[in-house]
């Protein structure tokens, strides 16, 4: 009787945390034309596929043609871009991939500035060549 009983609440709760599992992660795709850093990892011109896992609070980024995977940390925040969008902040002749926004009904996520995002707008300050405040809009398809 105990062995039956364990063994269909261990069943409940797997395909609790199956379900829960793919409930929680939404994808969208896009085509960046050129290179960008997320995080410190530099990733290249190419289509990307991007993958909330919002129980752990993460997007993966995998692009398409070489598999790269990057993972980095998101919080959801209240900006909303008119339509699905990536945007990207100038860094120098850089790009940081800031946000992910999936318009008015979908995703609004907002990637931290890196160590190395940080170090680098300072020297562009030291230097009086800032360019906050210049961003790049991607459309996601």
């Amino acid at each position: 009787m105990n062995r039956n009983l364990i063994a269909t609440l261990s069943l409940a709760v797997l395909s609790l945390t199956l379900t829960t599992g793919a409930y929680a992660q939404s994808t969208v795709k896009a085509d960046v034309p050129f290179a960008f850093n997320v995080g410190s990892s530099p990733l290249p011109a190419g289509r990307y596929q991007i993958r909330e896992d919002y129980m752990r609070q993460v997007i993966n980024i995998l692009n398409v043609k070489t598999g790269t995977i990057v993972t980095v940390p998101v919080y959801h925040d209240a900006y909303t871009a008119a339509h699905p969008a990536m945007i990207f902040r100038n860094v120098g002749d850089r790009r940081f991939l800031a946000r992910i926004s999936e318009g008015m009904d979908g995703l609004n996520l907002t990637i931290p500035a890196s160590k190395m995002e940080k170090q680098l707008q300072a020297v562009e300050v030291a230097k009086g060549q800032s360019d906050e405040g210049k961003n790049v809009l991607i459309a996601l398809k």
